[in-house]
């Protein structure tokens, strides 16, 4: 596949450099380049959320309902809850 690179300068008189020493081509230490980033790179991980599920055969604590976020939030500042 045939694309275009806009590299600095700098870079590519050092790589041109590293080539002609080498007997490479440009295509060529890409091509090594991209592999070797691309092999070594970790891997990613997908994020998996814990299952944090209860069955509530207890109920809820004594004085909360289902719903009452402003009771909650209520208890846990007077239970020194802090962010």
């Amino acid at each position: 596949m045939r694309t275009t690179v806009d590299l600095p300068d700098p870079l590519l008189r050092r790589a041109r450099r590293f080539m002609k020493a080498r007997g490479m081509t440009l295509r060529e230490l890409l091509e090594r380049g991209l592999r070797e980033v691309l092999d070594n790179e970790a891997p990613e991980v997908g994020f998996e959320l814990t299952d944090a599920a209860f069955s509530g055969e207890q109920g809820f604590a004594p004085g909360a309902a289902a719903g009452d976020v402003p009771s909650a939030i209520r208890r846990m500042n007077e239970t020194g809850f802090e962010r």
